[in-house]
């Protein structure tokens, strides 16, 4: 099952020996990790916790202000990671809750802030809720935190309808789950509407969320929340950004935009003007895991990159 890719990233504190201020992230400089390919600190050939935090210093040096961590969570690793199997605990792979902790505490020492990407949209189906759902079958409290649809044809072996998964096959939300009628829907992510992105009911849970975050309030540890929201166009991505909803949100419009002074002008504008009604900061984004880093991608091949 596909659903709106809406990683919300709160921040876990902010260090002792940084200026408190609670708009730090309006013009922050923020640097995705993703662990498994970052740095190797045990040399087995895979990145890992201890990885990332030999390597904090380096960050700092870049002018790094915050570093988003992206899952490292317990998962059988089927969606590299983002299918979590125990969001509370510290898959074997990349270390320990002590190896977290420790990244945490360095960080801080450093004066770099640390955001973890909690993937609220889905999980794994080896969660626990996912399995005792599944197990528990028809009227199950827990089946209320999931999807579960007949499928069609005569047995119910078909999905119930021909939406597709981003990662290849069927996946299936909307009322009556009514069909698309083409494919390749995957592609279209961002520039279309779609009856399983951007869905105007996630606003409400943000704003629940958002009314959390703000218990928050001592300057010394201050929450934000960035949503990695892909939205058909700038205005949609503002309504994520209202003053009662998220504090920032990935501009995808901007990185999707080639190397041409021209359209780069026009997404620009276009960004700034969306985000004014609503008081939020407009993101420069260049890259983070779901696409091609902009070194290679702009930089004029693969070879060059190099």
């Amino acid at each position: 099952m596909t659903t709106p890719q809406h990683n919300v990233t709160p921040d876990y504190a902010t260090p002792d020996n940084v200026t408190p201020a609670t708009d730090w992230w309006r013009d922050a400089v923020i640097y995705q990790v993703y662990p498994r390919s970052f740095a190797d600190g045990n040399g087995d050939g895979m990145g890992d916790l201890a990885g990332i935090r030999s390597r904090l210093p380096y960050l700092r040096d870049l002018g790094v202000d915050a570093v988003w961590l992206s899952p490292f969570y317990a998962s059988p690793q089927a969606d590299g990671g983002y299918d979590v199997a125990d969001y509370r605990a510290i898959d074997p792979m990349f270390g320990t809750l002590p190896d977290a902790e420790a990244i945490i505490g360095d960080a801080h020492d450093l004066g770099l802030r640390i955001i973890v990407d909690i993937v609220p949209n889905h999980c794994s189906d080896q969660h626990e809720w996912f399995r005792r759902a599944a197990a528990e079958g028809p009227g199950s409290v827990l089946r209320e935190r999931f999807h579960f649809r007949k499928g069609r044809g005569q047995n119910g072996e078909l999905p119930p309808n021909d939406w597709e998964s981003l990662f290849g096959g069927p996946a299936w939300k909307a009322p009556g789950l009514p069909d698309i009628g083409h494919g390749e829907q995957a592609r279209l992510v961002g520039s279309q509407v779609l009856p399983f992105f951007d869905q105007d009911g996630v606003h409400a849970i943000y704003r629940t969320w958002r009314t959390v975050l703000d218990e928050y309030t001592a300057d010394t540890d201050v929450r934000i929340a960035v949503a990695e929201a892909w939205a058909p166009t700038a205005e949609r991505t503002a309504l994520y950004l209202r003053p009662d909803e998220l504090h920032q949100a990935f501009n995808f419009h901007y990185l999707n935009t080639g190397w041409d002074a021209v359209e780069l002008r026009k997404v620009i504008d276009e960004s700034l003007d969306a985000m004014r009604p609503v008081g939020a900061p407009a993101t420069w984004v260049l890259s983070n895991h779901d696409v091609v880093r902009h070194r290679t991608r702009l930089g004029g091949g693969l070879d060059r990159a190099r």
